[in-house]
């Protein structure tokens, strides 16, 4: 499975390639044009109350027709995560519901994300 691998502090996620439109600097939110809906921005580092670095990156994705901005530390790149070492999110950290699976490359493990419940945390102001 095909990753863009990022960090917030030390902490490695991932989100699946395919959702992704592109990355960037974080410096400025893209508007809705007309007849679109406005971009929803959620700054990763702030909700998960991980200190920020000055410059963050921004990672524009799309999930069932919502534009969605993650801002994060740091982007990794594309990882290909081994399929066999993909795991389910365990049931005991189920009370933990912004991820789906642990997936590892190399020697990391990263955290997937889980964009269906991306709305559970607070949009930018």
């Amino acid at each position: 499975m095909r990753v863009l691998a990022f960090a917030i502090g030390e902490h490695r996620l991932g989100l699946p390639a395919e959702y992704v439109s592109s990355v960037g600097r974080g410096e400025h939110s893209p508007s809705g044009g007309s007849g679109q809906s406005a971009v929803q921005e959620y700054n990763l580092c702030r909700a998960f109350g991980a200190a920020s670095s000055e410059g963050l990156r921004a990672i524009n994705c799309e999930w069932n027709g919502q534009a969605i901005r993650l801002l994060v530390d740091h982007i990794v790149g594309l990882v290909d995560l081994d399929d066999q070492t993909l795991a389910v999110w365990p049931s005991m950290l189920s009370g933990i519901n912004l991820f789906y699976a642990l997936g590892m490359a190399d020697t990391k493990m990263y955290l997937l994300l889980d964009l269906s419940q991306i709305e559970t945390l607070k949009p930018r102001a």
